[in-house]
């Protein structure tokens, strides 16, 4: 018995200081309230697509196919895009699947944003992602005024990226 206590208090404490030695705040999202550095995407056909140059407000996911967070909140955001149908935002999904990934993906899964595709390693180098999913929102100027990264797999939780996103949009088109 004296020896399952120490035992005890021996696990009890080895894993709070275990605990205690690795948790560190995230760091912080390097381009939020700044000039995103990316004002032209490239299509899976080839095709460019300038951004900023009107008075519409950007949506971007960063995604990958074989991400189960990222799956799990395709249809949360598919209705967050109808939501707003017909007002100045514009919904892009940037990847770094291959087109024959990303093709195959979508006849399984439609996912209704602009699709564009974008080097890995240029995505890392820049910090435009911190994890799978992220999520941004810019405004017309190209300022990232929310960012959200990470997400759930399960598929009622997953749903909670369609309020915050939704929010974070109204606050953006609100003052304009």
């Amino acid at each position: 018995m004296k020896y399952s206590f120490y035992l005890f208090a021996f696990i009890c404490f080895t894993s709070q200081s275990f605990a205690q030695s690795n948790t560190r705040e995230a760091p912080e999202y390097p381009w939020l309230n700044q000039k995103f550095p990316v004002d032209q995407f490239i299509n899976f056909e080839g095709d460019s697509s300038l951004l900023f140059q009107s008075d519409t407000i950007y949506m971007l996911s960063f995604w990958y196919s074989s991400c189960p967070p990222c799956l799990a909140e395709i249809p949360a955001l598919n209705k967050l895009k109808e939501d707003f149908k017909g007002q100045k935002i514009r919904f892009l999904a940037i990847t770094f699947d291959s087109q024959e990934e990303w093709s195959q993906f979508l006849i399984l899964q439609p996912f209704d944003f602009e699709h564009f595709q974008m080097d890995r390693n240029f995505i890392n180098q820049y910090r435009l992602a911190f994890g799978y999913p992220s999520n941004l929102i810019l405004d017309a100027n190209g300022i990232v005024r929310y960012q959200k990264s990470g997400g759930h797999t399960d598929p009622e939780k997953a749903w909670e990226i369609y309020d915050l996103m939704k929010e974070e949009i109204n606050k953006v088109l609100s003052e304009r």
